[in-house]
C-alpha cells in the first residue's frame, strides 16, 4: 500500500513525522495512523464482501424462482390489471345490451300484438286475398329479424383505442445505445399533457410536492404531480423540454447534471433540454444535452432522477404517454 518514506504532514496526525504516502487514496500517514487506515481499508473489505455474500443469497433465492423477480411481477401486475379492466367494461356493455334489448323486445311485442289484432280481423271478416298474407308474412319475417338482429344495435371494436397499454420486453444489446450510429425518426407531440412511466418500475414519474422535490418514478397513478407539457426545442434533432404541469416549471438538470433533475426553471437553456431517443415502440431514453448522459431512475426506481449514465440501461428507459 504504502509507495515511499519522507517526513511529511500526517493527514490525521497534522504533524510533520516520517511518513508514508497510500497509493489508494495518495494521503501521507505516519506510521501509527498507516495500521489504522489498514485496519480502516480492511473493515470495508469485509463490508464488501458481506454485501458479496448476501446479495449471492438473493441471486440464489431468483435462480430456484425467477417468478419473484420484480420485472416478472410487473407483468402479473399489468396481467391483472388488464383483466380487470376487461371485466370492468365487459359488465358495462352488457348491462347496456340488457337495456337496448329489453326496449327493442318491447317494440316487437307492441308490432306483434298489432298483428294479431289485424289476422283477427282478417279471419272474422274473411277479407284477404295473396297481397295480403304476402304482407303479412313479410311482417312476420320483419320481426324475427328483429329480435335475432336489430337494426340499431351493433357491437364494435376499437383497434386505436389505448383502453389497454400493450407491453413489451426490451432488453439493451451488447453495443452501448449511447453510442449506437441510429437514424432518428422525428418524434410527434400532438398532445398538450403527458405522463412518464419508468419501465423499470411500471411506475409514473412525478415532481412531488408541487414541484418542490427532485423527480423521482414512484407514483401507481397521473394525477397533477404526473403531469407534463412538451416544449419542442428542435424537432429534427428530437431536442424537447419537459414542463411539469403542476408549477409550470421546466425540469432542469441542475449543475450540468451532477444534481437529480427537478422542476424548478421558468425558461430553457442547455440544462433543460433532452434529446428522446427511441429504442423500440413506445419505449424512449431521454438524454440530457447539458451533459450528454442519459437519465435514469436510479436505484430501480427508489431514488431521484438523474443525468449521470454514459448509457441507457434498464433504469434509464420510459414510456411516454399522451394524456386523455
Amino acid at each position: 500500500m504504502a509507495t515511499s518514506t519522507n517526513k511529511l504532514l500526517c493527514v490525521k496526525f497534522e504533524k510533520v513525522r516520517a511518513t508514508s504516502k497510500c497509493a489508494g487514496c495518495s494521503h501521507d500517514y505516519c506510521y501509527d495512523h498507516l495500521q489504522d487506515h489498514r485496519q480502516e481499508l480492511n473493515v470495508q473489505l469485509d463490508h464488501i464482501g458481506n454485501n458479496h455474500n448476501r446479495f449471492r443469497q438473493r441471486l440464489n433465492k431468483y435462480i430456484n424462482n425467477s417468478q419473484i423477480h420484480a420485472f416478472t411481477q410487473q407483468v402479473d401486475q399489468w396481467e391483472k390489471e388488464s383483466i380487470n379492466k376487461i371485466q370492468q367494461k365487459a359488465n358495462e356493455c352488457r348491462e347496456l345490451l340488457k337495456k337496448y334489448i329489453n326496449e327493442n323486445i318491447h317494440q316487437i311485442e307492441i308490432n306483434l300484438n298489432k298483428q294479431t289484432d289485424q289476422l283477427r280481423n282478417i279471419v272474422k271478416e274473411n277479407d284477404f286475398n295473396e297481397i295480403d298474407l304476402n304482407e303479412l308474412n313479410e311482417k312476420l319475417k320483419e320481426l324475427e329479424r328483429q329480435l335475432h338482429q336489430p337494426s340499431n344495435i351493433s357491437i364494435q371494436k376499437n383497434s386505436t383505442s389505448s383502453f389497454i397499454n400493450e407491453i413489451t420486453v426490451v432488453t439493451s444489446s451488447d453495443e452501448s445505445i449511447g453510442h449506437k450510429t441510429e437514424t432518428k425518426r422525428s418524434l410527434n407531440w400532438d398532445h398538450k399533457i403527458y405522463s412518464i412511466r419508468s419501465t423499470v418500475n411500471g411506475k409514473f414519474v412525478t415532481a412531488e410536492h408541487g414541484g418542490e422535490r427532485p423527480l423521482i418514478a414512484r407514483a401507481d397513478k397521473v394525477d397533477s404531480w404526473e403531469k407534463f407539457k412538451i416544449k419542442i426545442v428542435n424537432k429534427e434533432l428530437n431536442h424537447i423540454a419537459l414542463k411539469a404541469s403542476v408549477n409550470d416549471k421546466y425540469v432542469t438538470a441542475e449543475h450540468s447534471g451532477y444534481r437529480p433533475l427537478i422542476a424548478n426553471q421558468v425558461s430553457i437553456d442547455k440544462w433543460e433540454t433532452f434529446e428522446v431517443i427511441e429504442v423500440a415502440h413506445n419505449i424512449v431514453t431521454l438524454r440530457s444535452i447539458a451533459n450528454n448522459r442519459f437519465v435514469c431512475a436510479e436505484n430501480g426506481g427508489r431514488d431521484s432522477l438523474i443525468a449521470n449514465r454514459d448509457t441507457a440501461d434498464l433504469w434509464g428507459k420510459f414510456e411516454i404517454l399522451p394524456f386523455y
